[in-house]
């Protein structure tokens, strides 16, 4: 669908279209109760559902739009709970395609503004506001808004299809019976990178959100999104490296990422890069790589179990082995092509329909 004409759109606060606004509760993973209310916390994974809960004395909410503290927001379907990281957006007036839409146009605002160091609270929740197409007299133009994701939901039905064709087409399971273990330390080193400057860091002017000539060098943190890349810096500022695999040791959601990066990439904060030794490892290698990685780290770290390279050096992970019992390379680089090339095609046709 083309990309829509929002010049004669019109600013409403989200109170005045009828929404309440509701916090979370404080309920740690060790208090959660098992039960049947769909809960929610802060991330972009899965519309932010973590699982199911059946603590007494919490709010449910009927068919929310949420926000969470880095500004990911969604609509479901369905009823749930959030803990305190989570603000809900109550409209019980509203269909669901109505909700569909706004939420868009709300992550529109936010998701580019909040993150772990600007997060979303209840402050920004209560004066939350959202750009809407409105009728001749002023008001929200509800008809066309259902209209357009009726259509959009049509389109993407479509593109599923294609997805579930491309699935029920894609190779066999990769068969791991010949692969063999190894330790994380062996096969990579740790990298200290440091901002060269003699004078103190200052994140205000070192380093800027937005990609730009001046701050034109990645620098890798605590981001669960975005390839792990949430800030830039002056590339002479800063030490650097290519071929890497970005491991992020912080973060509420994103302890335990693991990110390829083929590009030149500094290291900020809560996160850190390792570098493979072998001298033949390319980009497509890395993204191979960084996937066992992620496989082996992601589901052992968490926000109070960090995942620092001390921990993760003797990680154990499984990787093709030649006839010499070294890691197949080669191996891996054929593969990454198939699996290039296969998307290629699958978003071929995505953009042929």
């Amino acid at each position: 669908m083309g990309k829509i004409d929002t010049s004669g759109w019109k600013e409403y606060r989200m109170s005045d279209l009828g929404f309440t606004v509701c916090h979370g509760s404080r309920i740690t993973k060790a208090e959660r109760v098992e039960g049947d209310t769909v809960f929610l916390t802060a991330g972009f994974e899965n519309c932010g559902v973590v699982g199911t809960i059946g603590n007494e004395n919490i709010d449910v909410w009927e068919k929310p739009i949420t926000v969470d503290m880095f500004g990911n927001v969604f609509y479901h379907d369905e009823a749930c709970a959030g803990d305190d990281n989570i603000y809900a957006f109550l409209n019980n007036k509203l269909s669901r395609m109505a909700k569909l839409f706004v939420a868009s146009s709300v992550a529109s605002v936010t998701q580019n503004k909040y993150s772990y160091q600007q997060q979303f609270r209840q402050g920004d929740a209560n004066k939350l506001s959202v750009y809407l197409p409105t009728t001749p007299n002023g008001a929200p133009d509800w008809a066309y808004m259902e209209s357009y994701m009726a259509n959009l939901e049509t389109k993407v039905a479509e593109s599923l299809t294609l997805l579930q064709a491309a699935k029920d087409t894609e190779k066999k399971k990769v068969d791991t019976r010949e692969w063999r273990e190894f330790r994380v330390w062996e096969l990579f080193e740790k990298l200290n990178l440091r901002f060269l400057p003699n004078r103190v860091f200052d994140k205000a002017s070192d380093i800027s959100e937005v990609k730009s000539e001046e701050f034109n060098l990645p620098l890798v943190n605590a981001k669960h999104s975005n390839n792990g890349i949430m800030y830039y810096g002056r590339k002479h500022e800063w030490e650097y490296e290519v071929l890497t695999i970005d491991i992020v040791a912080n973060g509420a959601a994103s302890t335990g990422d693991v990110y390829a990066q083929p590009q030149e990439t500094g290291v900020l904060y809560d996160a850190y890069l390792v570098k493979p030794k072998a001298k033949c490892v390319t980009g497509l290698i890395l993204f191979f790589l960084s996937t066992v990685i992620q496989r082996c780290v992601k589901d052992h770290f968490g926000y109070d179990n960090k995942c620092t390279w001390n921990k993760v050096k003797h990680e154990t992970i499984l990787l093709p082995a030649d006839k010499t019992g070294q890691p197949d390379w080669a191996y891996m680089e054929k593969y990454m092509r198939k699996v290039e090339r296969k998307t290629e095609g699958m978003l071929n046709q995505f953009v042929s329909t």
